[in-house]
């Protein structure tokens, strides 16, 4: 029995075994049996060189101490045997993974399921306030995937990942939660999941960004001239001052088919803040459930003007612009196929009474949230948003799926929002030649107008006229009330058309302002397009 328990004692002492990692250079392989490997100082890979770390390997800072890579680190763990980076001390914490100008000649470092926990950028140095968990400055060659960036600080910027100088990683699929950028620099702290600076343009998708916290830019900051992709991001409860979203000063993202919901901001704007010049691009996103003073949905200052296309702004709350807030005269967004509660009738700030950009083809409609526990945010198969999108979807770079990874189109159009209903339709017949031809005439009208659209006799032959009988037109005001209900009755010569006399259905007259009409096949939404009455 005797020998049994030395035995064991043995066996636990070599599985438990320490190595101790005196500060200097690193490289070569940290094996698991040799886990955990103890940090007693900067340790930095050298140009040239390889550091391999196991799947399963504690990587345990002893003190506030940096791993610098200038050569190539490959941190490759599984699902089920991450590799952790985290410190002795969760209150000093460390120093994080620091990419600085790392020589292009080395191979991509790869960070792929790892921890990376309770880094902590602060020192003596400006630089040293960025990058609490990854800092990467004029270097692309680095893959971060499914990966836990948690409960990183900044002294300033960049809590989680920090981008700056021409930086371009790859960020896919990582979790990305309660991050902080502090207030130790004067006016606060900014980017506390991850902060993107002077022409850095990562690919970022797949990401859940959440409970990050910051003075300004919780979730995402796009600084100076940066042009990332954000793509099918779930962004939600992050909490800022100004702006808990996504930041955007002078910069070109596009920002594509994300959920941006159940964010705070106790001032300025909080799921998108967009300020300066850029020709930003937002896409099929889904941004909803937001709170804010001002701006929940999106916020707009001082030249910005963003191209808005598809997007749901629903259910975010505001003392004053709900969805969109126009700072001032300059603001100038284009909103073109997007569902926005209270229209333009409820944009706040000082330019809305000046607002003078597009805004085309928009709806003031529920959209009909499924609100189940998987996707609550996917679309019932009544939903206003289904192929309600705009008709030409070239170079809106679409992804091939939608948010909860079903394919991007099902049907003849587009759907608005983030996810795409696949519910099949019957569409033996080509609707995109009636949708090219729907139009009203005279547009201004005063009082009445013509609505027409046009099915080409190729069609008709192929498709005897009943399939269209259950065809008609639906005329909406601003607020997305459907006031009108017009029906087609006439197809034998294929030319379509309705006059509308400027009244609803009870045969009351309208007042002066933008109306929508829709037309619906078979219960469809085919084409929506926007005239104006003048009286």
């Amino acid at each position: 029995m005797k020998n049994i328990i030395i035995l064991f004692l043995i066996f636990k002492v070599f599985l438990f075994s320490d190595t101790s990692i005196p500060g200097g250079e690193v490289f070569g392989e940290w094996s698991f049996d040799d886990s955990p490997y103890l940090i007693e100082g900067e340790i930095t890979i050298p140009d040239g060189e390889t550091l391999l770390i196991d799947p399963g390997v504690l990587v345990e800072f002893q003190g506030h101490y940096k791993l610098n890579v200038q050569g190539c680190l490959l941190a490759i763990g599984t699902a089920n045997d991450s590799i952790t980076f985290t410190p002795v001390d969760t209150e000093i914490g460390w120093f994080g993974i620091r990419f600085c100008n790392t020589p292009a000649t080395n191979d991509s470092s790869k960070i792929v399921f790892c921890k990376i926990e309770y880094g902590s950028a602060n020192g003596p140095d400006y630089d040293d306030f960025y990058g609490g968990g990854i800092y990467i400055q004029n270097y692309n060659k680095v893959l971060i995937f499914y990966s836990n960036i948690s409960h990183n600080h900044a002294d300033y910027s960049g809590a989680g990942i920090y981008c700056n100088s021409y930086s371009s990683p790859i960020i896919s699929n990582n979790k990305i939660a309660f991050n902080n950028a502090g207030n130790s620099m004067p006016g606060g702290g900014s980017g506390a999941a991850i902060s993107l600076n002077d022409y850095s343009s990562p690919l970022f998708f797949n990401n859940e960004i959440s409970y990050n916290s910051s003075y300004s830019a919780s979730g995402i900051l796009c600084n100076y001239d940066s042009s990332p992709i954000i793509l099918n991001n779930n962004i939600h409860h992050n909490w800022s001052i100004i702006n808990s979203g996504i930041y955007i000063s002078n910069s070109e993202p596009k920002i594509i088919n994300n959920i941006i919901t159940e964010n705070h901001c106790d001032f300025y704007s909080c799921a998108i803040f967009c300020d300066g010049l850029g020709e930003t691009l937002i896409v099929n996103n889904t941004i909803t459930n937001n709170f804010a003073l001002y701006g929940a949905g999106i916020l707009c200052s001082y030249n910005a003007s963003p191209l808005l296309i598809n997007n749901i702004f629903w259910g975010n709350s505001a003392a004053e612009g709900n969805n969109v807030y126009l700072e001032d005269s300059t603001a100038s967004p284009n909103f073109f196929n997007c569902i926005i509660q209270g229209g333009i009738e409820d944009f706040g700030g000082d330019g809305a009474e000046s607002f003078m950009g597009d805004y085309e083809n928009c709806l003031d409609s529920d959209p009909l949230f499924t609100n189940s526990l998987e996707n609550p945010f996917d679309i019932l198969e009544n939903s206003p948003c289904i192929n309600s999108g705009i008709i030409d979807t070239t170079g809106l770079q679409l992804p091939e799926f939608d948010f909860a990874g079903n394919p991007r189109i099902i049907g003849s159009r587009i759907d608005i929002g983030a996810y795409e209903n696949q519910s099949v339709f019957a569409d033996d017949y080509n609707l995109t030649s009636i949708i090219s031809e729907l139009s009203n005439y005279p547009n201004p009208f005063n009082p009445t107008t013509t609505i027409s659209f046009k099915i080409p006799s190729r069609v008709l032959d192929q498709n005897p006229a009943q399939d269209f009988k259950n065809t008609k037109i639906e005329i909406y005001n601003i607020k997305g009330q459907m006031i009108k209900e017009l029906r087609i009755t006439n197809y034998e010569l294929g030319i379509n058309e309705v006059v509308w006399e400027g009244n609803d259905d009870s045969g009351k007259d309208v007042s002066s302002g933008v109306y929508f009409y829709k037309l619906i096949v078979n219960d469809k939404i085919e084409a929506v397009k926007k005239c104006l009455l003048l009286k």
